[in-house]
């Protein structure tokens, strides 16, 4: 925290993880960390603003993207997101997954290029796609273990791999490659107030499309449907909003 980068702070308090959730009647949070929504945006349209701007700092770690080529592993919510924020900054993107639905929402939102890898090997799709020179920048958008492992085996030789999955055991990975490519292999977590200012800003100016993320709405007494619902996935659900007070009736 005395460094500034307190999404990572020892004691680290994020609400609804290590610290009572947002679904109570009433929730106190310091004023300092409120964020105005500009009057034009809309309340759906601000509760994709956390997600986006796990993105718009995932890209920020990699470094400058005008101009460069890159990869998104997965066309989830966070990947679809981070391939937005890195065209927005001038990148070329292929986005990569093994369910169509997402691909084709990946082409609706903007992708130059989408590749489906059950019909493809990422090595193939990536050559097939940026030449055999290949791509600047990985980003890792899924956390399992063959994801990272197909990423750091096809990365070019001294280009970046941004680690932005969520990886739910250990993982083996060729850090063999890492070593000998020399490869930059960055974590990143989560964001800073600058990144749900810019969030806010591609959001505001249509240069981040976020509605279309919304595959189903509940009010708040159905909570429970909504997480089962968020937990089926793939082609079903995409991101699950839960409506409360006048915004679920106006």
């Amino acid at each position: 925290c005395r460094r500034g980068r307190y999404n990572i702070c020892q004691n680290l308090r994020v609400i609804g993880c290590q610290c009572t959730g947002a679904m109570g009647e009433y929730l106190v949070v310091p004023a300092a960390k409120v964020i105005p929504l500009p009057t034009t945006m809309s309340f759906e349209e601000g509760a994709l603003v956390e997600p986006l701007a796990v993105a718009v700092h995932a890209v920020a770690r990699g470094g400058y993207v005008g101009g460069k080529k890159v990869v998104v592993q997965g066309a989830g919510t966070i990947g679809l997101l981070t391939m937005q924020v890195a065209k927005a900054h001038g990148a070329a993107a292929l986005q990569v997954d093994m369910v169509p639905g997402r691909l084709a929402l990946a082409q609706r939102l903007g992708a130059d290029h989408v590749a489906d890898l059950r019909q493809w090997d990422l090595a193939t799709a990536v050559r097939e796609t940026f030449g055999p020179d290949g791509a600047d920048i990985i980003y890792e958008c899924v956390g399992v273990e063959p994801t990272i492992a197909s990423a750091i085996e096809v990365a070019r030789k001294g280009s970046t791999i941004v680690v932005a999955g969520v990886f739910g055991k250990k993982t083996c990975v060729d850090m063999a490659l890492v070593q000998d490519h020399e490869l930059e292999l960055i974590g990143t977590l989560m964001y800073t107030r600058p990144d749900f200012e810019e969030a806010i800003r591609l959001i505001a100016e249509k240069r981040a499309q976020v509605l279309p993320l919304v595959s189903h709405r509940y009010p708040l007494d159905q909570v429970a449907d909504a997480f089962a619902t968020a937990r089926r996935g793939g082609d079903v659900a995409m991101k699950v909003l839960v409506q409360v007070g006048e915004w679920a009736t106006g």
